[in-house]
């Protein structure tokens, strides 16, 4: 996209010590290996309230379900945690290709209202996976625009989002990943 839109490539973005000890939300919606592969590294090497989605609970009880992850991370992040949200790390299989996406919207949007019911404000948010991102940051998040400041690394974009949306609602929020 850089190279077609004849985008020049900048530097990574940096941050200070003190921007790093923030707490995180880390929202990760996709079940492919490389994407399990990453959450085992981090589990493994950061402190996490780890909190994995089970899959059956959004098609059985979801608003119950969603109610109680909502509570979970609220109280994660208010205490300061790192929080990872997280689906289960299997593929379910629901039929039909048609059935499959349409249960994956189902749980994409499922995540961004567990969002949307946050009432606590983590200082990053860190979301992974294409789908899963964009729904967290529309559906989610409120977010109808975005400054993108540059990359953190890689692929990693930093956006700066506008006045109007959720979390720049509290008044210590600046940027938001």
């Amino acid at each position: 996209v850089r190279i077609r839109a004849g985008i020049n490539r900048k530097q990574l973005l940096s941050f200070s010590q003190s921007e790093k000890s923030v707490n995180a939300l880390i929202i990760a919606g996709s079940y492919t290996q490389k994407t399990t592969r990453q959450i085992e590294e981090l589990s493994r090497n950061a402190r996490l309230l780890k909190t994995e989605i089970l899959l059956n609970r959004i098609f059985t009880d979801s608003k119950v379900y969603e109610n109680e992850l909502i509570n979970l991370v609220d109280q994660g992040l208010a205490s300061g945690q790192n929080v990872l949200l997280i689906t289960e790390r299997k593929l379910m299989d629901f039929g039909s290709d048609d059935e499959n996406q349409v249960r994956a919207q189902e749980i994409s949007l499922f995540i961004s209202r567990i969002i949307e019911g946050l009432g606590s404000y983590p200082g990053v948010i860190i979301s992974k996976g294409g789908i899963t991102s964009h729904d967290v940051m529309k559906h989610g998040l409120g977010i109808r625009q975005a400054e993108v400041l540059g990359q953190i690394e890689p692929g990693v974009p930093l956006l700066k989002i506008s006045s109007g949306d959720k979390y720049m609602q509290n008044p210590t929020d600046g940027l938001q990943n």
